[in-house]
């Protein structure tokens, strides 16, 4: 029955891909059908077949949304083509991708800290604890700068090996916990099977070194499994296990072990993310709260601003966040609750194209908004931050 559907959706759509050589002005029923054809071409490497069919689309109607777009992808998957047809022994060299930033801005509340300044304590009699300066939210202000490198290796026609590393800095007026270091780094092998599903494995390491002195290492390993339901989306499904570590500090070690679920979609000029994961968090040391269960749903929309700038987009996200402790957290806090979180977050990044002389730079501009909610208000606080800068990739 699949077969038979697949079998009428490609006459139906080689049937309106004829109209065009009538010359006449495709409407846009016609234009969304042939760009669904042109996705079917593009899987099955029918590169040719389909920049005909877009060439034809531009000519008849040249301000066609997203058609522009979906002939550059086209034309660059197959100078890609034949790149590797006139050079095999190439599949095994690297390519390289690197990105640098520089960022100014600020917010309310760099460090994420309390909104709160005195916090009342619930042991015996009970009375107010006035917070120090330092553990108060710090407002100001600060600059942003960070790189990163991108490599991948092609081993065999099935099989892709992927490096990165990311280097981040912030530096601002304030102090403790508003001025951070942050590395990360991993390798992504991806292994595309005969039904054309792909499989990964990934070993990723982060450390951040705060202005305190404080240190966080972390380890990471995820498997992934990813196959498509329809030309334009694809499903990931996959577990997570995460050693975390405080230097000089063992009582918060853990280990998270989750799962992950996440569902990509391309809708015209748009795309859509949806993920979720959900795990739990072993403490390895008698830490306040003891385990830890939780979980995050993350929706993200790309958006294609051609209309403003070309090559220009929307990058916008809302999540939430859970987390639970399974035993109480404090005697002086709450009456020894256990302690729930609630993490509301949004934001919004808006990039365009500056130039392309020694590289390509882009603007961005990008405001985030973040609200946790606790029933020990001590973990309670609001956050507002934007950003302004420029970005160049090589």
């Amino acid at each position: 029955m699949k077969q038979v559907r697949i079998l009428i959706l490609s006459s139906y759509l080689l049937f309106i891909s004829g109209k065009l050589l009538a010359e006449t002005i495709p409407d846009s029923q016609t234009i969304n059908g042939l760009l669904q054809y042109i996705q079917q071409l593009s899987s099955e490497e029918k590169y040719e077949q389909a920049a005909d069919i877009l060439e034809r689309i531009l000519m008849l109607a040249p301000e066609a949304k997203g058609v522009a777009l979906t002939y550059e992808q086209i034309l660059q998957r197959i100078d890609s083509s034949h790149q590797a047809q006139a050079a095999p022994s190439e599949k095994s060299q690297w390519q390289a991708q690197a990105l640098l930033g520089l960022k100014i801005g600020g917010g309310n509340n760099l460090n994420r800290a309390p909104n709160v300044s005195t916090i009342f304590t619930t042991l015996e009699q009970g009375s107010l604890l006035e917070l120090s300066k330092e553990q108060r939210s710090q407002s100001g202000y600060g600059v942003e700068t960070y790189g990163s490198v991108q490599t991948k290796n092609q081993l065999s026609d099935a099989t892709q090996l992927n490096l990165q590393l990311h280097i981040a800095n912030r530096t601002t007026n304030r102090e403790n916990y508003t001025d951070y270091l942050d590395i990360n780094g991993g390798i992504y092998l991806k292994h595309k099977l005969n039904n054309q599903d792909d499989i990964g494995l990934a070993l990723y390491t982060d450390y951040i070194s705060y202005d305190n002195a404080s240190e966080f290492h972390a380890l990471n390993l995820q498997s992934r499994y990813r196959w498509h339901s329809y030309q334009t989306c694809h499903q990931q499904i996959g577990m997570d296990i995460q050693w975390q570590h405080q230097a000089n500090n063992s009582l918060f070690d853990a280990l998270y072990t989750g799962l992950h679920g996440s569902l990509h979609c391309q809708v015209s000029s748009s795309a859509y993310s949806l993920e979720i994961n959900a795990g739990n968090e072993w403490a390895l040391q008698n830490r306040p709260g003891g385990d830890q269960s939780g979980g995050n749903l993350q929706l993200t929309h790309h958006l294609h601003a051609q209309w403003i700038i070309n090559q220009a987009y929307f990058t916008s996200f809302v999540r939430y966040g859970y987390q639970h402790d399974q035993r109480g957290y404090s005697a002086l806090l709450n009456n020894n609750a256990k302690r729930n979180l609630h993490l509301v977050s949004l934001g919004t990044k808006f990039r365009w194209p500056i130039s392309q002389h020694y590289g390509h730079w882009f603007g961005i501009i990008s405001l985030n908004w973040q609200q946790q909610y606790s029933d020990i208000s001590l973990f309670e606080f609001n956050s507002l931050e934007s950003w302004l800068g420029v970005e160049v990739s090589f």
